[in-house]
C-alpha cells in the first residue's frame, strides 16, 4: 500500500484511519538510520504519495542510508501528533542504485499533509534556544502567518552560536509534529539531518554593523604596528649592513654553503647555498619546505627557518646530513657542519653546507642492489640455486631450494649438479648445461635426485649470468612431480575411457543439458542400425519404432525438465527391418560447479528377456492350467483316502466283535483240553487271533489318524509310575524270551518328574517301540528310560535285536515297513507301529528318530514339551 494510503486521516480528527493496524509500505529513505537518535532507530522514507516515521527499538541486520528504496512493515502509531510506523521491520529492496530524493518547497500548502515528507523552507529567525533534545530554532514564514520549530541531530555545531533573530535562512529536512501543548495540530517541527541542512540566505542589520566596527578597529591597530616596525628595522638595518660589508668577500668567495644563525633566525645565507639548491637567498630564508633535517630524538624540520625556530646546538650532531629539494625538483643531499660563531658581539651558529648528493645516490643504490638480492634470491618462495659452468659446483642456493631438495645448506653446497642428477640421466642434462647458449632464458623439465632418493620432477628457468666473476647458470625450479602424475593418470583414464566406451557391449549415448545428443558410440550404432552422424541431435529418434516415440520422446522430455535420471524401455528398427528390444538408462551430468551441463545414458539389448517374457507368460498360462488340473486331482485323492480311512475304521470294528468270540472260545476251549496236540492247535489259534486283533487295532488307529478322528486328552503324568508299569507288563515276555529288560532316568535337581500330556497315547508310543524291541532281540537286552533338560523331556528305548540297515534309516518310520522287510521275513506284523508311533509325538508337541547305536540293535528317541500348568 501507498505512504497516502497508510496515514490516511479521512475524518479530519488529527489521528490516522488506520491506528493500531499493521501495515507495509515501501519508499525511499529521507533520513537514514542512526542519526536522529543513537541507541534506537528513527529513519524516514517517502513515496510520490507522501512521508513517514518509522521507528523500533533496534537496529536491523543492515544499515538503512539516504536513498535506499526499503519496505517497511509495522503497526500505524500515533506519538504526540506524529503519525508512524512501530515496531518496524526493514527490507532492503534497492541499496545499489540509491536515489537521493528531491525536497518539497513549501509555500502555502496545510503542514499536517507535509507530515513525513522532505521539504525546503525559506524563512525567518524569531526565536532560538536550547532544550532537552538540543538547539532549536523558531522560525516564521508566509508574511509571518505560519511558524515552525526546527530540530538538528547534529552536536558538533551548536544552532544558538551560528545563527541569530532577524537571519533568513533556507531550510531542508522532514516535516514532523510534536503535540506536547494544548494546541493540538499546531507544534510542527523540521527534522535536519545535519546544520549543513542550514543555510544564511541574509544575516540581520547587527551583523553587518559588527562587521563594519571589527574592520575598521583592525586598521587602525594595523597602522599603528607598522609604523613602530619600519623604527626599528631601520636601526637594525644600518648594523647589518656594516657587518655584511666586512665578511661579504670571505662568505661569497669560498665554494661550501654558508648560513649562519643568530638569535635563532637565518641572518645570513651565501651564493654557493644558492647554487646548490637552486633557491634564491630570500626562499631559502623564507617558510618554504626546501630544506628537512632530522634531529637525534627524530624530529622533522620542514625550512631553514624552522631549523632557525628549534635549534639547538645538543639537539644535533655537529655533523648531520640533510636532504632538500633543489629548485628544478631533485632531491640533494647535504652535509652540515655546525660551529659556534660571534655575529654582531651575539653568540651565532656557523653552518658549513657540502652537496653530497652524488655520494647518497651511490649508497642508496648499493642498499638498493642489496635489497633486490634479498627480495629475489634469499626470500624468495621458488626454489633458486646458482651453479658454475666449468666445475658444476653448486655456489649458492636460497632456502626454499634448501628445502626442496632436503639437504642441510652446508651439505647442499658442497654438492656438483651430477650429484642431484638420477644415475640414469646424468649424462644427457649434463650435455644440456654444457652448450653455450647465449644469455637468453630457458625452459626444461628435468629429473632431479632429492636427499631421501626419490626422484623429483622440476620445470627449469635458467639464464647465464657471471657470479664472482665466474661463468654461472641460475636456476629457478618448479616441483611439478604431482602435476606429472596427474596428467599421466588422467592419460591413462582418458584411454582406458576410449577403450570401455568404443568396445563396451553396451550403447552409450551422451547429450548436451538441452537434449540434444553429441555423441554415441559404436556399440549404439550396431544396437540401433544408423551412424553416429544420423544420430546426432534429434536424428536418433528415426531409429525409434514409430509407435514408441510419442512415450520416448514425452519420458525424455520429463527427465530434462526435471533435472532428473531416466529409464524406459522401447524398440529400435533397423534398416533392414530387424526390430530390437532396449532399455535405456540416463543419468544428468554435473560440472564441478554442480550444474547440469547434459546427460549420459546407455542402451542394452533387451530382445532375448522381452521374447524369454512373452515364452515365460504362454508357459505361466499352462502352468496355471496344469496346476488347476492338478489341484482337482489332488482333492479326489484325498476324498478317496478319507473314504478309505472310514472304511477301515469301520470294517475294523465289525471284524474285532467275531474275533473277540473266536478268542474267548479258543481260551475255554484250552482249559477244558486234555489231547495235548488239540491242545497245540488251540494255542496256535489262540496266537492267530491275537495278532490278527493287533492288526485291526493298528489299522483302527491309523485310519483315525488319517481321517482326523484323533483326540488328544491331556492329564497329569507321573514319568517314574509310567517306567514302572511298562516294566511289569514286558518282564514277563522278556523273562520268557530270556531277555534282560530295565529301565534309567535322569531327573536332574528334581525329586520327580510329572508333566502334562496324553497319558494313553504316551503309553501307546512306548509301548509299540518296546514291543519291536522285544519282537527283533534274540538275545541281549532291552532298555528304555527318560531324562529332563529345560523345557523338554526325552525317552528312548534301546535293544540289541538285529538293528536297522542304513538303507531304510530313512523309511523306517513310513507304512508297512519293518527293518528286515528286504530280508526274509521272520517275524509278524503290518508295519504300522512306528508310522503310529510318529503321528502322536507329533500330535503331543514332539519329534521323533533313529539315533545311532554304537552297539548291535537300535536306538529310538523322542522328545515332548514339559508342561507343568495345571490341566483345566
Amino acid at each position: 500500500m501507498s505512504i497516502g494510503e497508510a496515514k490516511a486521516d479521512c475524518d479530519s480528527n488529527f489521528v490516522p484511519d488506520r491506528l493500531g493496524q499493521w501495515v507495509k509500505v515501501t519508499g525511499r529513505v529521507t533520513i537514514p538510520s542512526r542519526l536522529l537518535v543513537k541507541s534506537q532507530m528513527i529513519i524516514a522514507l517517502e513515496d510520490s504519495t507522501g512521508g513517514i516515521i518509522a521507528y523500533d527499538r533496534n537496529f536491523p541486520d543492515f544499515p538503512v542510508k539516504e536513498g535506499d528504496s526499503i519496505a517497511v512493515y509495522g503497526k500505524i502509531g500515533h506519538y504526540w501528533g506524529l503519525t508512524e510506523i512501530d515496531s518496524a521491520r526493514i527490507t532492503m529492496l534497492d541499496s545499489v542504485d540509491d536515489r537521493i530524493m528531491s525536497p518539497l518547497e513549501i509555500t502555502t500548502q496545510p503542514l499536517e499533509q507535509l507530515e513525513g515528507r522532505l521539504i525546503r523552507l525559506q524563512a525567518r529567525i524569531i526565536s532560538e534556544g536550547r532544550g532537552n533534545r538540543g538547539d532549536f530554532l523558531i522560525l516564521e514564514y508566509n508574511n509571518g502567518e505560519n511558524q515552525v520549530k526546527v530540530f538538528s541531530s547534529d552536536f558538533t555545531k551548536s544552532l544558538v552560536e551560528r545563527f541569530s533573530r532577524g537571519d533568513i535562512v533556507s531550510i531542508t529536512g522532514v516535516m514532523a509534529q510534536r503535540d506536547d501543548s494544548p494546541k493540538l495540530n499546531q507544534n510542527y517541527e523540521i527534522w535536519v539531518r545535519s546544520n549543513s541542512d542550514i543555510h544564511i540566505i541574509q544575516h540581520n542589520a547587527n551583523y553587518y554593523l559588527n562587521v563594519l566596527l571589527l574592520v575598521s578597529g583592525l586598521g587602525i591597530f594595523v597602522l599603528l604596528i607598522s609604523i613602530l616596525l619600519k623604527i626599528r628595522i631601520n636601526q637594525r638595518t644600518r648594523k647589518l649592513q656594516e657587518s655584511e660589508q666586512r665578511f661579504a668577500a670571505l662568505l661569497e668567495t669560498t665554494t661550501s654553503g654558508i648560513i649562519i644563525i643568530a638569535d635563532r633566525r637565518v641572518v645570513y645565507a651565501n651564493h654557493a647555498l644558492e647554487e646548490i639548491t637552486g633557491f634564491p637567498k630570500e626562499q631559502l630564508m623564507s617558510k618554504s619546505k626546501c630544506i628537512k633535517i632530522a634531529g637525534r630524538d627524530h624530529v622533522e624540520y620542514q625550512c631553514l627557518s624552522d631549523i632557525v625556530e628549534n635549534i639547538n646546538k645538543n639537539d644535533i650532531e655537529d655533523r648531520t646530513v640533510v636532504k632538500s629539494i633543489s629548485k628544478s625538483g631533485h632531491q640533494i643531499w647535504l652535509e652540515l657542519s655546525l660551529s659556534d660563531f660571534v655575529w654582531n658581539g651575539k653568540p651565532a651558529i656557523l653552518v658549513t653546507t657540502i652537496n653530497i648528493t652524488r655520494l647518497k645516490d651511490t649508497e642508496e643504490q648499493l642498499a638498493e642492489i642489496g635489497n633486490n638480492y634479498q627480495l629475489l634470491f634469499e626470500e624468495n618462495p621458488q626454489p633458486v640455486f646458482l651453479h658454475d659452468l666449468e666445475t658444476h659446483k653448486i655456489t649458492a642456493a636460497n632456502d626454499a631450494a634448501i628445502k626442496a631438495f632436503g639437504y642441510p645448506k652446508e651439505e647442499f653446497l658442497q654438492l656438483s649438479l651430477s650429484d642431484l642428477e638420477p644415475k640414469d640421466n646424468s649424462a644427457g642434462i649434463m650435455d644440456e648445461t654444457s652448450r653455450k647458449y647465449s644469455k637468453f632464458h630457458h625452459v626444461h623439465i628435468r629429473a632431479f635426485l632429492l636427499k631421501n632418493g626419490q626422484v623429483a620432477f622440476m620445470e627449469t628457468y635458467t639464464r647465464r649470468i657471471e657470479f664472482s666473476h665466474r661463468p654461472s647458470e641460475l636456476i629457478l625450479a618448479n616441483d611439478i612431480t604431482e602435476h606429472l602424475q596427474m596428467e599421466i593418470k588422467l592419460l591413462e583414464s582418458e584411454r582406458l575411457f576410449y577403450t570401455l566406451v568404443n568396445y563396451s557391449p553396451v550403447g552409450i549415448f551422451r547429450t548436451d543439458a538441452k537434449g540434444d545428443t553429441i555423441y554415441v558410440n559404436p556399440q549404439w550404432c550396431q544396437l540401433s542400425g544408423i551412424d553416429e552422424q544420423s544420430a546426432l541431435g534429434n536424428g536418433w529418434l528415426k531409429a525409434v519404432m514409430p509407435d514408441d516415440i510419442q512415450t520416448v520422446k514425452y519420458n525424455w522430455n520429463v527427465s530434462v525438465e526435471t533435472q532428473q535420471p531416466s529409464r524406459a524401455e522401447y524398440r529400435f528398427v533397423r534398416p533392414d527391418g530387424t526390430i530390437v528390444w532396449v532399455m535405456g538408462m540416463t543419468i544428468p551430468e554435473y560440472n564441478m560447479h554442480q550444474k547440469i551441463v547434459g546427460y549420459i545414458g546407455t542402451i542394452i539389448d533387451i530382445t532375448q528377456r522381452k521374447q524369454a517374457e512373452l515364452e515365460l507368460a504362454r508357459s505361466h498360462k499352462q502352468i496355471e492350467k496344469y496346476n488347476r488340473e492338478l489341484k482337482q486331482a489332488k482333492e479326489k485323492a484325498e476324498e478317496s483316502d478319507r473314504l478309505k480311512s472310514a472304511f477301515l475304521a469301520n470294517m475294523s470294528h465289525e471284524i474285532r466283535t467275531p474275533m473277540n468270540g473266536i478268542l474267548g472260545f479258543s481260551e475255554l476251549l484250552q482249559e477244558s483240553e486234555t489231547d495235548t496236540e488239540r491242545l497245540e492247535y488251540l494255542k496256535i489259534i489262540n496266537e492267530s487271533g491275537n495278532r490278527l486283533m493287533n492288526i485291526i487295532s493298528d489299522l483302527i488307529d491309523i485310519s483315525k489318524i488319517e481321517a482326523g478322528q484323533v483326540t488328544i486328552h491331556k492329564q497329569k503324568v507321573d514319568a517314574e509310575e509310567l517306567m514302572k508299569e511298562l516294566l511289569a507288563f514286558f518282564k514277563p515276555e522278556a523273562e520268557k524270551k530270556g531277555l534282560k529288560i530295565s529301565y534309567t532316568r535322569n531327573r536332574g535337581d528334581r525329586t520327580n518328574i510329572v508333566f502334562n500330556t496324553d497319558k494313553l497315547k504316551l503309553n501307546q508310543i512306548l509301548t509299540n517301540l518296546i514291543k519291536n524291541a522285544l519282537k527283533f532281540t534274540k538275545e541281549g537286552e532291552i532298555t528304555f528310560g527318560y531324562s529332563h533338560k529345560d523345557d523338554r523331556i526325552l525317552f528312548y528305548v534301546r535293544d540289541t535285536g538285529i538293528g536297522i540297515p542304513n538303507e531304510m534309516r530313512d523309511k523306517i518310520f513310513g507304512r508297512f515297513i519293518q527293518a528286515e522287510h528286504a530280508r526274509t521275513r521272520n517275524h509278524q506284523g503290518a508295519g504300522l507301529g512306528l508310522a503310529i508311533s510318529k503321528a502322536y509325538v507329533h500330535m503331543l508337541g514332539g519329534d521323533i528318530w533313529l539315533g545311532k547305536n554304537n552297539e548291535q540293535g537300535s536306538l529310538f528317541f523322542f522328545d515332548l514339551p514339559f508342561e507343568t500348568e495345571d490341566v483345566l
